[in-house]
């Protein structure tokens, strides 16, 4: 069964064939048969390739409030995809770790709210509803140093 909520995706420049990615990817592993087709790694591994060096270039030629828009439109593409997963039947470790990953969205949200995402009435309530699901671990990622960068603590 077929569960996603592909309809909260809306193409905006960046970040929507990623999402898409991530729910063709879940979808095709979950629910075997006719349908969408999964993604090729090649596929993958150069949008993701391409985004990155889009990224660098944008900060090799002082574009930096650009790349800002482009990763924040990108995260909201993100929180969509990881939010379907966690309405599809995966594993219980999967759901957790998309979950996982909103709380940390979510958190980041907190420190430095990004201000287009305020009006963004779904985006709030996936957030929301990630940190709900697991209290402890949001309060762990809260207390995190976020002075330093995140993969250095």
């Amino acid at each position: 069964m077929r569960t996603a909520r592909m309809g909260t995706l809306t193409s905006r420049r960046g970040g929507f064939a990623s999402a898409l990615a991530v729910v063709v990817l879940c979808q095709a592993c979950a629910s075997p048969g006719p349908g969408p087709e999964p993604i090729s790694a090649m596929n993958y591994v150069g949008y993701t390739s391409v985004s990155r060096v889009q990224y660098l270039h944008l900060l090799n030629i002082d574009q930096a409030s650009q790349l800002r828009r482009d990763l924040e439109n990108t995260l909201i593409h993100d929180v969509h995809a990881l939010w379907s997963l966690t309405q599809l039947p995966i594993s219980a470790a999967e759901r957790e770790r998309a979950y996982g990953l909103l709380r940390l969205i979510a958190v980041q949200n907190e420190r430095y709210p990004v201000p287009s995402w305020k009006a963004d009435k779904l985006v709030n309530d996936i957030l929301e509803a990630a940190l709900k699901e697991n209290p402890e671990h949001a309060n762990s990622l809260r207390a995190r140093n976020w002075t330093k960068p995140m993969w250095q603590q």
